[in-house]
């Protein structure tokens, strides 16, 4: 058997996308533009890449969620949608949405191959116990075989020395050769019972060895695709001679376009950014993560401080 490890989920090295969500810069511009506290800011939805999977009925669902999270804490309406309104939402595939594509199509295939290993690796942990159980009641019994025969062969060595036996020894020495022939075949279906279960560990190994195989295979192919430290904007405020507009350059999930949109958002309704890893405005998106949208208590700071 070809000895494996248990840790077989090679690390991917030197990999990384950092996703800035927009540059800092940008915000600066976002001051150019009316209080909202005193009168709410409008936007329209100007276009999207038919490549986006997403519909104009969903991102207005979107954008409507996350301006209400900057209207609850405000306590007032900060967003409204009107199809003139003076915010244009650009949704513009480029390169950038596709290497995100790609090197999630890459990842998903590695947890794939990782959840096949969990699997199949659990079947081995089965076959494994099994083996090591008929082996040691393998080896137990043979040790009681071996032990018995010694014990035999000893008796029939004395009474071989000393002549005939009287008849109630010689019908003793008759059990016991039965008794041995008996355990002889046992062993002999034990020893099978541990070859058996050994060529099904053997199987499972194997798998396991192609899996692990397979699976470092398509993390060279990540590494070298993606190798190295990928920075670029997902989004982005401008406020240019009074043409205002947010644009969305790439996202992983519906969740983390929520997660800029709020960010794109904060821009416009005149917020900078914060230095708090788990804000809303924090520019790192990896730092915040995109499971849950929801405002921090800085974010709720700012931009209560901006309508105070």
């Amino acid at each position: 058997m070809r000895v494996i490890s248990y840790l077989l989920y090679a690390l991917i090295v030197g990999a990384g996308i950092v996703l800035i969500l927009d540059k800092s810069e940008r915000a600066e511009s976002a001051v150019e533009t009316a209080n909202p506290c005193n009168e709410p800011i409008t936007y329209h939805i100007a276009s999207i890449d038919d490549r986006f999977d997403i519909t104009t009925a969903q991102l207005r669902r979107f954008i409507d969620g996350v301006g209400k999270l900057w209207s609850d804490a405000a306590g007032r309406n900060l967003v409204v949608h009107d199809r003139n309104g003076d915010v244009a939402i650009h949704l513009i595939y480029d390169d950038r949405q596709q290497l995100v594509e790609e090197e999630r199509e890459v990842n998903n295939r590695i947890q794939m191959e990782r959840l096949r290993f969990d699997r199949v690796h659990r079947e081995y942990s089965r076959h494994s116990e099994q083996y090591e159980e008929a082996l040691q009641n393998y080896n137990t019994f043979q040790d009681q075989y071996e032990g018995k025969v010694s014990e035999h062969n000893t008796e029939v060595a004395k009474w071989n020395e000393h002549g005939d036996a009287p008849d109630d020894v010689k019908q003793r020495i008759m059990d016991r050769a039965e008794e041995l022939s008996r355990m002889q075949n046992e062993l002999y279906s034990l020893k099978n019972e541990v070859n058996s279960s050994g060529r099904q560990l053997e199987d499972v190994i194997e798998r396991l060895n192609e899996i692990s195989t397979r699976k470092d295979g398509i993390i060279d192919e990540y590494n070298e695709q993606f190798a190295g430290e990928y920075r670029f904007n997902q989004g982005e405020f401008m406020n240019l001679g009074g043409e205002q507009m947010i644009n969305i350059y790439h996202y992983k999930s519906f969740n983390h376009l929520r997660l800029v949109l709020a960010h794109e958002l904060g821009h416009a309704l005149g917020l900078g950014h914060l230095d708090n890893p788990g804000s809303i405005m924090y520019p790192v998106v990896e730092s915040h993560g995109s499971a849950d949208v929801r405002l921090s208590e800085q974010d709720v700071a700012a931009i209560q401080s901006l309508c105070r």
